[in-house]
């Protein structure tokens, strides 16, 4: 934190213009933006417009600079936590050297930590993270709750989530035939969450967003 470079909001735009868009979202929540967006962006809109409803209802919304880098690095802190779970698994197969490495490199990957409290509003990739990190930890542990709580943090923070589906179907099927049993519907439920909240999010944004070129 201390070396990083803290360049102002403006700049920041520059560099991360997504920020611009989500900025849109922030800013007129409870409603959404009088005027059109990027299509990818808007559809992302579900996280960030929530937050805004609450930094309006608690007249906040001055604040919303300090108060997403505090909530990134909050973000951030437990997504390391449930990193070090994930590995304390392989406890014999990784030395504490290695494991103290790869927690390092997340740490100083400069668009993980760096851009966190650079460009505050790009808020929904820290979260993808965490979806994608709470969704193998719930399928070590087959903790079925949190499978599905991953999988809609997932679908609401990126569309990128979409590429969940082919995996969750090969668990279905890998686990049917090692098993011999097709018992694991929760993968199935979790295809059905992601194609309708993509669909319900495309839906939504659609009203207040450029279009999109996903029928090509």
């Amino acid at each position: 934190m201390l070396t990083n470079e803290y360049v102002g909001i403006n700049e920041s735009f520059d560099s991360f213009s997504d920020q611009t868009y989500y900025f849109q979202i922030l800013q007129s929540s409870p409603e959404f933006p009088s005027e059109k967006i990027g299509s990818n962006q808007g559809q992302r809109f579900t996280i960030i417009y929530l937050i805004g409803i609450l930094l309006n209802s608690f007249n906040l919304k001055d604040y919303w600079y300090s108060i997403f880098i505090i909530l990134n690095l909050t973000i951030i802190t437990y997504s390391i936590y449930i990193f070090i779970k994930l590995i304390g698994n392989f406890e014999k197969k990784l030395n504490q050297n290695f494991k103290f490495i790869l927690c390092l490199i997340i740490l100083f990957n400069p668009y993980f930590f760096r851009v966190s409290i650079y460009a505050p509003l790009m808020i929904n990739d820290y979260i993808f993270v965490l979806g994608i990190l709470l969704l193998i930890y719930s399928i070590f542990f087959n903790n079925n709750f949190l499978t599905y709580f991953s999988i809609i943090l997932c679908s609401l923070s990126r569309q990128t989530s979409m590429i969940l589906v082919p995996i969750l179907f090969f668990l279905y099927i890998y686990e049917g035939i090692i098993y011999k049993k097709f018992n694991q519907i929760k993968y199935l439920i979790c295809i059905l969450l992601i194609t309708l909240i993509f669909f319900i999010t495309y839906k939504i944004s659609s009203s207040f967003s450029l279009d999109s070129n996903y029928s090509n």
